[in-house]
């Protein structure tokens, strides 16, 4: 009888765990069945964030002997260094924030399979300059240039960034912080750009408004097709450098050399109403005045990187010393058939003069 109670009981408590297991059900805790105890990392973590996911991580690193702390779920510094070591190890840009590349390595460890890597993502672009070692200084104005072998039937726009490399050296002062990229060009639609080094987008000289300069430090550029997010490891889809180059510190440039230049005229000749096309540099990105003859045109916007202004030669033209403080009352100018110096004055001074002949046929 006892024997009779003990097989029922051992029927009813443990032969359900037996064809559970056998059918493959995953135990308590795990995400993958058939595979106990395996749960993927499925977030993207990086210096400063604080998860449970964090603290998975911190123990694999650990087991590792990569990480010599406890497992806090805090990812502070020595995490960031163990994270870095861990991805050389692996072959993945040693970037110290865990993304999509990182966290495929670390589940072909946890769940004993192959690591599923990214969507592969190429790209038509390849970036020709800065080819890589080159020593850039703050202030200065470098060519970027790259190529595109896509055939569009528009023009393409590209938008350019560049990264800090956080790859520390021994008793050097470091970064802590993952380095987000940094837009310096957005909506370029040639294949060249000229950067003022330690220029951000959206700015004019590089200690001006209300975005700093870059830093100096060691830095890849990135080349990418306009309105495409591009953050973290997501970059490796765009085009970049072949190798890292070095922003330094260099002395600012003199006035001087800031004042506007004027080298070209789309026109030499023209009429009334015909636009006009001036190509120079150091035009400020807005209040340009563009002297024409005793009169003036107020706040005309470059483009090309300060390299281009645009403006329609109008019939009448308020005079030069209507924008000056204080404002004079004379009536406007008509535009009159004949010949006009034409210059440029903004916050950098004033440019060389250039002829211009208005007629009226």
């Amino acid at each position: 009888m006892k024997k009779f109670i003990f097989a029922s009981l051992f029927a009813v408590l443990v032969l359900p765990l037996t064809v559970s297991a056998q059918m493959g059900q995953p135990m308590m805790g795990s995400t993958i069945p058939g595979m106990p105890g395996c749960v993927m990392f499925s977030r993207n973590v990086g210096f400063g964030n604080r998860h449970a996911d964090i603290v998975r991580l911190q123990d694999l690193l650990r087991s590792r002997g990569l990480l010599n702390s406890e497992s806090t779920g805090y990812f502070g510094r020595l995490t960031l260094q163990a994270v870095k070591d861990f991805q050389r190890s692996q072959g993945v840009p040693p970037t110290g924030f865990v993304g999509i590349l990182t966290r495929a390595k670390l589940n072909g460890m946890v769940c004993l399979v192959p690591p599923v890597p990214p969507t592969a993502t190429t790209t038509s672009i390849q970036v020709t300059n800065p080819k890589g070692g080159e020593t850039w200084g703050i202030y200065t104005t470098q060519k970027i240039t790259w190529t595109d072998s896509n055939v569009y039937i528009q023009a393409p726009k590209y938008d350019i960034k560049v990264q800090l490399d956080l790859d520390c050296q021994p008793n050097q002062p470091c970064i802590l912080l993952y380095p987000i990229p940094a837009t310096i060009a957005v909506g370029v639609s040639s294949n060249e750009f000229n950067w003022i080094v330690g220029n951000r987008a959206q700015s004019s000289l590089p200690n001006a408004g209300a975005i700093p300069p870059l830093a100096p430090g060691k830095y890849r550029v990135f080349v990418c097709h306009a309105s495409t997010t591009r953050t973290q490891e997501d970059l490796n889809s765009c085009a970049k450098s072949a190798s890292y180059i070095m922003i330094v510190n260099a002395a600012m440039p003199a006035q001087a050399t800031s004042t506007p230049t004027l080298t070209h005229s789309s026109r030499t000749t023209a009429l009334v109403g015909q636009q006009i096309t001036l190509t120079g540099t150091n035009f400020t990105t807005t209040g340009n005045s563009i002297n024409f003859g005793t009169g003036a045109i107020a706040n005309v916007a470059s483009t090309n990187n300060g390299t281009t202004l645009s403006f329609t030669i109008p019939s009448n033209i308020n005079a030069a010393c209507y924008y000056q403080t204080p404002a004079c009352l004379m009536p406007s100018i008509s535009i009159t058939p004949g010949n006009y110096k034409i210059s440029v004055t903004n916050a950098n001074g004033t440019s060389n003069q250039v002829n211009l002949y208005v007629s009226d046929e």
